[in-house]
């Protein structure tokens, strides 16, 4: 946080000091690594009360912005060739997964199963997107291919998210919680295979929660 703003920061791990990435006035979040040159991120800002995508150089704390919309565009994504871009809007019938050039260009809504969407993330290989959304007052998490196409939904819940790609592809690791209340309200680690579907609970300390997992 800098002036009760978050921002988002760099840290050497060598010396474990941190900087803050670019002069943004307003806040900025939701950042997200370039596949091939580690000194590019994607983040998202708000300025004036908008949220926009933006590329950022650390090096040369130089940013380019991507969306111009008065939507709320955020959680984008690269692809591993980082050529395309996935990003949640609520530019249209709410909060949606849309896809543009890494120019900022050619921007296409893939989502259209009904529903909210949020924080689309690409496979490895490129194939599939994962994604979370809410839809009859549920939780989900899912894949779909990045043209919106064999949306398959592979886990519900009261609260489900943070998923993450395995290095292979097979599986999505995340967070959910069952229920409001009591032992249920407890957010647990799972597995999810997104070929067999198959489900599995990553052991955690009794009465204990954990959330935000990812993959060693």
């Amino acid at each position: 946080f800098e002036k009760r703003q978050p921002q988002v920061f760099s840290l050497d791990l060598k010396d474990l000091k941190s900087k803050k990435i670019g002069g943004f006035p307003g806040t900025t979040f939701a950042a997200a690594a370039h596949p091939k040159d580690r000194n590019i991120i994607l983040l998202s800002a708000i300025i004036d009360g908008n949220s926009d995508i933006y590329e950022m150089n650390i090096l040369s704390n130089t940013a380019r912005r991507l969306t111009k919309s008065p939507a709320i565009d955020t959680t984008p994504s690269y692809s591993p060739d980082a050529k395309s871009i996935a990003f949640a809007s609520d530019r249209d019938e709410g909060q949606q997964i849309y896809i543009m050039d890494s120019s900022g260009d050619s921007v296409k809504r893939v989502s259209s199963e009904g529903g909210n969407y949020s924080k689309p993330m690409w496979s490895p290989d490129g194939t599939l997107i994962a994604f979370t959304k809410i839809k009859n007052n549920q939780f989900m998490v899912g894949v779909m291919t990045p043209n919106g196409k064999g949306e398959k939904i592979l886990a519900k819940g009261y609260l489900v998210e943070g998923a993450k790609w395995s290095p292979n592809g097979r599986y999505l690791i995340y967070s959910k919680k069952r229920g409001a209340y009591g032992n249920d309200s407890i957010p647990k680690l799972f597995i999810v295979d997104i070929i067999t579907g198959f489900e599995f609970e990553m052991p955690t300390p009794e009465g204990e929660g954990a959330t935000d997992p990812d993959w060693a």
